[in-house]
């Protein structure tokens, strides 16, 4: 059987740059193939529908990898991963060598788009070295080619760039100019300035000898896009290139990509009519197409078009529609960032949320009817929500975290929710009591906010006086609403942070004269929409006590760049043994240079002792119902089956953990080994669905990572994740005598008949303020109550 492979660049929810595997064609399967030629996907992949289930091997083999190939070029990854791994065993199972090896590459690359990096890696490897042993070397280079993009999403670019020459080799041995194109365009990425713009030379020059029309023009497109709009006059010249070629082949896909970057390109230079006529021509060919993932870009950049022109009302209702396209096809949207370009919730998904929110609080500014001004409200802070839930899928690249149907609104009197907005030129901030909602505007702008923020967290970390930040963001935040929560009587606040809020320790935010948790009880919401906030009954609570006060095995899987950092960076043990890892996420980015000696794991120990969490777990073991898992009891597999095997409803975690920028960076240190954030929430999912799910997860000693607003997602979301109703834990290192009196405060304050966890936390946080010397907020402010308060 005669195989080649039709290189494509592919669009979907962010730009990507991959290959359509085609193989030999039968008469049946030449329909399917025109339509997905013409970026039509939904019928391509109706007509393999009908082959599948029509035909026998082989033609049906080539139709599942012909449908899972389209699934993935229009974002349905779960589909195309089902159909190419079905393929893949069909066709080892039939001895087709070279159809497995097609498989495995196409399925290789869907799990790279997926975010399952592992796999992709094993898979691209496995399909290398099956086409180089059947000789196949146009495959063997797309094989490469992805291996390269897997490993430089990465950071492994080095390695990245050895995979791109070995394809660029490969891809000149089978006298494929496509796959030239595509491997050089993705050499650009990794190059700056002439070295990055000499690759794209040449790609160009080798797409001019590609003699698919249809492939051609979504080379160029490729290589348009890599040059970028900040340079004009080539990105131009090659985009309006494809767009001509689009035109004159029919391909209604490429036509609605080429018209909308086009228009790109006339906003940056100020042309807003031409810009808007080539978006709306973007959006009319993708409504042809029913490409809701194209109609949710264009619509968005219709709503910001519309916004730069004063039309307000007409840019509210396209960013609507946006949003609309958005909530349909969320559960394959991309979430995360490749090759140099930003998440798709960044680039292309936050702007919309905050335009939109942006735009409706203006209008509430104008409307006189009460009425109308609380649906606008609420339409606001919906969108909040929305921006709040697609944060933590962004973050753990998991499209599947859902709000829950629920009444936000039905919250008791007594409690107040705060929703900050951070937008470009002021501090809006929307307060939620009971079935009313109201507004308050802070003339601060967004980088001024950041500034004071960061500034007053890190202060906090280290000890420093911080006063005047502490002032200044309570008088932006918490003093022009002081006057509503009296009139309410509000006692518990639960503050819905944005941005670089959520590295602010709320409860030390003072007035001066005494700290916010004086007179308020205060927890954390990553979004009211994913909590279920129902009163507890402590009294038959199971718990389970995990500690670590000296780690074993687990320090030889430490990232090297971590340990460097504790042996050199951190103090030696005294009188405030800091639990912890204290770490700047730049410093898992980029190891430091390495020292002249090496560091043996008895000195990265040393510095990870925690005496006082035998102390903590022996106190609250006698205070709790509860199992203990201490020391060298302590290990994964043990822990592990302990949380799989008993239905506890409190999981007491006091050891080492570090939330970095995303999921696969945050982990937990048990005695032998990491337990990953991922791991975590996957092993306490299932009790959610018993009848006594997890009330509350507590990490005694975790922290998130300085220097990132995105950081404290991860203690938010394991929690959500988990279905755990609640977490506590801590945004810096902290101190390991105060945790051991606050938490055992906490509990003894959950005992009480009534009493709420929010309220509990404010106590314990009190009997430290209270004291000689722990009343620096530095030992009581980290500890933050995320999700139900109740």
């Amino acid at each position: 059987m005669r195989i080649w492979i039709w290189r494509t660049v592919l669009f979907g929810f962010i730009f990507l740059t991959g290959f359509r595997l085609q193989l030999a064609l039968g008469g049946a399967l030449e329909d399917g193939k025109v339509a997905a030629m013409q970026g039509d996907y939904s019928a391509a992949i109706m007509h393999w529908n009908k082959l599948i289930i029509q035909s026998d091997n082989p033609q049906r083999l080539e139709a599942l990898v012909r449908r899972g190939e389209a699934c993935r070029a229009s974002g349905q990854y779960r589909q195309a991963r089902a159909d190419l791994s079905e393929a893949q065993a069909a066709a080892k199972q039939s001895g087709n060598a070279p159809m497995e090896a097609v498989a495995t590459q196409a399925l290789g690359y869907v799990y790279f788009l997926m975010h399952d990096f592992i796999a992709a890696e094993r898979l691209l490897h496995a399909s290398l070295e099956q086409a180089i042993r059947l000789d196949l070397p146009a495959l063997a280079s797309a094989s490469a080619n992805n291996l390269g993009s897997v490993l430089s999403s990465q950071g492994r670019i080095d390695e990245a760039m050895g995979y791109y020459e070995q394809a660029l080799a490969l891809a000149q041995q089978a006298g494929d100019q496509g796959l030239v194109v595509a491997t050089r365009r993705n050499r650009s990425l990794l190059l700056s300035g002439e070295e990055a713009l000499a690759e794209l030379r040449a790609a160009r020059e080798a797409a001019s000898r590609v003699a698919s029309p249809h492939e051609r023009a979504e080379l160029l497109l490729g290589i348009a896009l890599a040059i970028k709009p900040d340079n004009p006059e080539p990105y131009y010249q090659v985009l309006h290139e494809s767009s001509n070629m689009a035109e004159g082949l029919g391909d209604l896909r490429l036509k609605s990509l080429t018209a909308g970057y086009l228009a790109v390109l006339y906003e940056n230079q100020g042309h807003f009519v031409r810009a808007r006529a080539l978006t709306e021509k973007a959006i009319q060919v993708a409504q042809g197409l029913a490409a809701q993932d194209l109609l949710l870009r264009w619509e968005g950049q219709l709503g910001r078009l519309m916004q730069s022109q004063g039309a307000s009302i007409e840019a509210i209702d396209a960013y609507r529609r946006a949003i609309f396209y958005f909530q349909s096809i969320r559960q394959d949207i991309l979430f995360d960032g490749q090759n140099g370009h930003a998440s798709f919730f960044a680039e292309i998904l936050a702007p919309i949320y905050f335009d939109l929110v942006d735009l409706l609080l203006q209008q509430v500014a104008k409307e006189s009817d009460a009425e109308k001004e609380q649906a606008l409200l609420r339409e606001a802070r919906e969108t909040v929500e929305k921006i709040k839930v697609s944060e933590l899928r962004d973050y753990f690249r998991d499209p599947c975290i859902a709000a829950k149907t629920r009444d936000i609104e039905a919250l008791a009197p007594n409690i107040a929710v705060l929703y900050p907005i951070t937008l470009p030129n002021r501090l809006e901030l929307l307060v939620s009591i009971g079935r009313h909602l109201y507004r308050n505007v802070s003339e601060v702008d967004r980088d001024r906010l950041a500034d004071v923020t960061m500034n007053l967290s890190h202060r906090l970390r280290n000890g420093l006086s911080f006063e005047f930040e502490a002032q200044q963001i309570y008088q932006w935040l918490i003093q022009p609403v002081i006057p509503l929560l009296e009139k309410h009587a509000v006692d518990t606040l639960v503050f819905v942070p944005d941005g670089p809020l959520r590295l602010l320790p709320v409860a030390a935010l003072t007035d001066s004269k005494q700290y916010l948790v004086e007179r308020y009880a205060v927890a954390t919401a990553p979004a009211l929409t994913l909590l279920d906030p129902l009163p507890s009954q402590w009294e038959s609570m199971h718990c389970l006590l995990a500690g670590l006060s000296r780690p074993g095995p687990a320090i030889g899987k430490l990232p090297e760049a971590m340990k460097q950092s504790l042996v050199h960076s951190m103090p030696q043990r005294n009188e405030y043994q800091w639990r912890g890892l204290p770490m700047m996420v730049s410093d898992l980015q980029t190891p430091p240079k390495l020292r002249e000696r090496e560091i043996s794991p008895d000195e990265v120990a040393d510095r990870l002792e925690l005496p006082g969490v035998k102390q903590e777990i022996a106190q609250l073991s006698q205070q709790l119902k509860a199992n203990v898992l201490m020391d060298d009891e302590f290990q994964l597999k043990r822990f592990v089956g302990e949380v799989e095997n008993h239905p506890y409803q409190v999981v007491h975690i006091a050891s080492h953990g570090f939330f970095g920028r995303s999921a696969e960076d945050s982990f937990i240190l048990t005695y032998d080994d990491k337990l990953g954030i991922n791991g975590l929430a996957g092993l306490l999912t299932p009790k959610k669905l018993a009848a006594n799910p997890v009330e509350l997860l507590v990490l005694s000693a975790c922290q998130t990572a300085e220097g990132d607003d995105r950081t404290p997602l991860g203690l938010s979301g394991v929690a959500v994740k988990s279905g755990a109703r609640s977490a506590l834990g801590s945004l810096w290192p902290v101190s390991d005598q105060a945790t051991r009196k606050l938490l055992p405060a906490f509990y003894a304050q959950l005992r009480n008949p009534g009493e709420t966890k929010a309220k509990a936390l404010q106590q314990a946080q009190l009997e430290l303020l209270k004291s000689d010397e722990f009343a620096h907020p530095t030992f009581w402010a980290p500890f933050i109550l995320i999700g139900s308060w109740l």
